[in-house]
Order: structure tokens, then C-alpha cells, then sequence
């Protein structure tokens, strides 16, 4: 039986002699987990931890420019840099939907610090509701 590291997200239930929530097998697996709550919490949604997360929320309607997009990747770096130190961040890409530029798909390629063997990609999609 493998080692569980962490949760899955969202969460999902198992039939695993381990406990009732499925979970991750792999540092980068659960490294992926903990990024993608990170960059989709919005500020306030954490208690007692109210700046944790990436507060993308924000961007959503902001105008389809090149600042913005600085801004988002500078969020995403500092806020990984904060609550995800082990993290390694390669890269963030950033398109905004079209026509009207409301919503964003963001790409970030990550890695382990301590282990640079190991790296995948994030893919999110944000869009107003």
C-alpha cells in the first residue's frame, strides 16, 4: 500500500483501508494540490490566515493588459514564495478569455526545490460566475 502524502482536490471518497478521503501518493501530486488552493483562495477565506492565497478574484474584471498580467504573476510568485517555500516556480503564463477579456487560464510550471528531478504543470481556468 503507498505512503499517502495528502489530500486530493476536490475532495473525493475512497474504498481504501487508509481512512475515508482519497489521497496523494506523490510529492509532486500533493505539491499540485497545495498550489491549486493556494492560487484559487481568495483573501479572507482562510481563517486566521486572512492574506493566505492569491486573491485572483480581484483580476477578473481588471482590464486585458500587460500590467495586469504582471501583477497576477507577481501575486502568484509572492504568495508562493510566502505560504509554499519548497516550491519552485519555472514559469506562469497568463491568457485572458476572449472577446470581452473576462476571465483568465493560467499555466504555471512548477517544480520541488529540493528535488529538481520532479516538475509538472497547473492548468486553471477562472471565470466570473
Amino acid at each position: 500500500m503507498p505512503t499517502p502524502i495528502g489530500l486530493t482536490m476536490p475532495f473525493a471518497r475512497t474504498s481504501s483501508s487508509l481512512g475515508y478521503l482519497d489521497f496523494s501518493t506523490t510529492e509532486i501530486k500533493a505539491t499540485l494540490y497545495n498550489l491549486k488552493s493556494l492560487v484559487l483562495t481568495n483573501w479572507g477565506e482562510r481563517p486566521n490566515h486572512f492574506y493566505m492565497g492569491c486573491n485572483l478574484i480581484e483580476f477578473i474584471f481588471a482590464p486585458a493588459t500587460d500590467d495586469t498580467i504582471d501583477k497576477i504573476v507577481a501575486r502568484i510568485n509572492s504568495q508562493v514564495d510566502n505560504w509554499l517555500p519548497y516550491v519552485l516556480i519555472n514559469d506562469v503564463q497568463i491568457a485572458f478569455a476572449e472577446p470581452d477579456g473576462h476571465g483568465m487560464q493560467i499555466s504555471i510550471d512548477f517544480g520541488l526545490k529540493n528535488r529538481q528531478d520532479l516538475n509538472a504543470v497547473l492548468e486553471i481556468t477562472i471565470e466570473p460566475q
